[in-house]
């Protein structure tokens, strides 16, 4: 994506021109009319933001590093500015200021929006809100391939920049940081990378108008503003539950064969076939296995799980997203017989664990100098483990596998704390436990507990795609925990509730 920059800095231009002196000493608000009654620029803020940075490898550290990023913001209704969520995951301080202005405001983060990929910020002085000046119309029509698009953002000496770029793909794919959350996403051109300029949570503007929020990812996109809409309409109860998620899975149904083992016709191109569910989900004790959905709010459901809805093509989970938490209406071909079924959507938590934390301790469990810790986004991503093929499979394929119903949660032997009691540990570093003295594990908190409670003369782990097992002698666990505890000052074993 190729940037042209035009700074807007008025003290350049009060050499040029007599009025300018006036100019220099007016406030943001009065410096409005040099860009136009509707501009944006007094909209946009320049966000410092000191934030925790916490390692997956090292969970049990009590304090974790700090470091400093900046990016920017856009003032807009309700006294919210809307940001890029990344930049203000797990901060610490907050801080706002205008191009050029020397005064600064604390913020905080009203709303994190887990799976849109953008947080709402709030300042709680009134001095802030009398100098800026919100930016409230939104563009929710998507831009067309080939358009040119405008970007305010900060440059290394703080002053507003404003960039131009064209869009080269509109597609539905998950959200950078997260493996659990699809949206409607608009990539530049290649080449978009603005190394040395404050662009991350920059508004993207069409006409003058909100089309989108930059984040500045491997692939830069931006966050199209349908869900920051959504956004909006979800905390008006002063609380963000997410998007709904349909919580089942299906497949195509293209192939003769399967069509008519599903009771379709061969020459017809709708419905999909229903595979499995997430427990609790909304289709959860609804739907069965082997069903065929053949239409949602009576728009038909093809053979590939698209829908044409008002001339535009959404997919089906696409469509129960944007429906928020009203009923849908479903037409199923179930034992050759076609049923009217009514479905609730409702956000899901059951997939928290495929996108990064924010502001949240990583749960672990430590005893003889050996850590555990529940398989996650982080863990999976930054821990190093997406290389290992049995934990890329059980990551990946968790649910459309039915792999949880082993499981709430894999657990992996991460990481050991150098000590003569656990040479042994070595060879099942990265391990997917399975058994803990004969008994399956289904999630950290009974792995902890069952570890505490073990009467046997050793603690036996099972592994899996290990031949042999574990075995830890239970009687010199206590005096290895407290060599530990003082030899690597860590001031708990665990964090997780037993």
């Amino acid at each position: 994506m190729k940037f042209r920059f035009f700074h807007t800095n008025p003290r350049i231009s009060r050499l040029l021109i007599c009025v300018s002196a006036v100019l220099f000493l007016s406030t943001p608000r009065e410096r409005s009319g040099q860009d136009g009654a509707n501009s944006p620029r007094l909209s946009v803020v320049k966000i410092t933001v000191l934030r925790r940075v916490y390692g997956p490898r090292l969970p049990y550290l009590i304090e974790p590093k700090l470091e400093t990023i900046q990016g920017a913001g856009l003032v807009i209704r309700n006294k919210y500015i809307v940001t890029d969520g990344e930049l203000t995951r797990d901060a610490a301080n907050i801080s706002i200021s205008f191009a050029e202005e020397k005064k600064s405001w604390t913020a905080r983060v009203a709303f994190q929006g887990f799976d849109s990929g953008l947080s709402l910020l709030r300042v709680n002085e009134e001095s802030f809100y009398s100098l800026a000046k919100p930016l409230e119309e939104f563009q929710n029509e998507l831009p067309r391939l080939g358009e040119n698009l405008s970007i305010l953002g900060f440059d290394r000496n703080g002053s507003l920049a404003h960039g131009n770029f064209s869009v080269s793909l509109i597609k539905r794919t998950y959200l950078h940081d997260s493996d659990a959350d699809r949206r409607r996403l608009i990539f530049p051109q290649e080449g978009s990378r603005l190394p040395g300029y404050k662009f991350q949570g920059a508004p993207v503007l069409r006409g003058g108008k909100l089309v989108g929020v930059y984040r500045p990812a491997k692939t830069p996109y931006l966050v199209h503003v349908s869900a920051l809409n959504h956004f909006l309409e979800d905390i008006k109860d002063n609380r963000y539950d997410g998007f709904p998620h349909p919580g089942f899975f299906y497949s195509p149904l293209i192939h003769p064969v399967h069509r008519r083992a599903a009771g379709l016709s061969e020459d017809d191109s709708n419905g999909v076939l229903i595979r499995r569910f997430s427990y609790f989900s909304p289709g959860w004790r609804i739907l069965e296995p082997d069903d065929a959905l053949l239409s949602l709010n009576g728009h038909v459901v093809n053979s590939r799980g698209n829908m044409n809805v008002d001339g535009r093509v959404m997919e089906l989970s696409e469509y129960i997203a944007s429906r928020g938490p009203e009923a849908l209406s479903a037409e199923v071909r179930r034992s050759k017989n076609t049923v009217q079924l009514t479905l609730r959507p409702a956000p899901s938590s059951s997939y928290s664990w495929r996108r990064r934390r924010s502001n949240e301790k990583r749960p672990y469990f430590i005893s003889a100098g050996i850590v555990f810790q529940e398989l996650d986004y982080e863990l999976f991503h930054d821990g190093g483990l997406n290389g290992d093929p049995l934990i890329r499979y059980r990551y990946l394929y968790y649910y459309e596998d039915r792999l949880n119903e082993q499981s709430d949660r894999d657990i992996i032997l991460t990481s050991r704390l150098p000590d003569p009691a656990n040479d042994a540990v070595r060879p099942f570093l990265n391990g997917v436990v399975e058994f803990i003295n004969g008994r399956r594990v289904r999630n950290l908190r009974d792995f902890a507990k069952e570890w505490n409670s073990s009467q046997g003369r050793y603690i036996a782990l099972q592994f899996m795609n290990r031949a042999l097992p574990l075995l830890i002698p239970r009687e010199k666990i206590k005096q290895t925990d407290k060599r530990i505890r003082e030899k690597y000052d860590i001031r708990a074993r665990s964090n997780v509730e037993q």
